[in-house]
């Protein structure tokens, strides 16, 4: 009984670990990763807030504000991105409103970071090194780096946070909250516009920047 309950013990503690490293949790994020995900969110506010395109006011406008956030998943995962999108979104929407907060909005930007990262974020299982690029780390032994992100992983990212979240979730947050429940199909023609144009540029965007940023921090890990 008791090497059974040892035993259970050791894969609830193993089990704990990996939902850790997959949330990108398993770690005290350092002051340099604190300073960074502020940096992040920074931008991701000038970017949407400064620099976004409106397609169609007030029903949708192209933005890239999505690269911080995209950024923020592959370097610290679902937990920080999800944070940081939505920390960026209240900050945007009470400093330079456009309509009224509403907190749904949050909510979705909160999903869309932890989307990202639960598709984009590397993982290092103990023992389980995934194949990749061969790097010296700090004690001088080879260290496989991630491979980057299949396509396909990137396609569903891409798609949920364009499709769902932002043609889908949003649209009916705004449909409810700023539209007064009128216009829904015209908030959905034009919004199905934009999305439906970002969405293969998120995808392509995103293939081309998470095999480059797991190479810069696989650059840092072996410095």
């Amino acid at each position: 009984m008791l090497i059974y309950l040892t035993s259970t013990s050791d894969k609830g503690t193993i089990l704990t670990m990996k939902l850790q490293m997959i949330l990108g949790i398993d770690r005290k994020p350092a002051t340099r990763d604190i300073a960074i995900i502020g940096l992040l969110i920074a931008i991701e506010f000038i970017l949407s807030r400064y620099f976004a395109i409106w397609v169609f006011f007030p029903y949708a406008k192209l933005s890239f504000g999505f690269i911080p956030i995209v950024i923020l998943a592959i370097m610290y995962g679902p937990v920080y991105a999800g944070i940081g999108a939505a920390v960026a979104d209240f900050l945007g929407a009470n400093i330079l409103p456009v309509g009224p907060y509403i907190p749904g909005i949050t909510i979705t930007a909160f999903a869309i970071g932890f989307t990202y990262g639960v598709f984009l974020y590397r993982i290092h299982f103990p023992g389980k090194n995934p194949p990749g690029n061969d790097m010296l780390n700090q004690t001088g032994r080879v260290l496989k780096t991630d491979k980057k992100a299949g396509f396909i992983r990137v396609i569903i990212a891409a798609f949920a946070v364009t499709v769902l979240f932002h043609l889908g979730l949003n649209t009916i947050w705004l449909w409810l909250f700023a539209f007064n429940r009128e216009g829904l199909s015209d908030l959905l023609k034009f919004r199905a516009i934009v999305y439906g144009a970002l969405f293969p540029v998120q995808a392509v965007m995103i293939s081309y920047m998470q095999p480059a940023i797991n190479y810069v921090l696989a650059a840092r890990r072996s410095m």
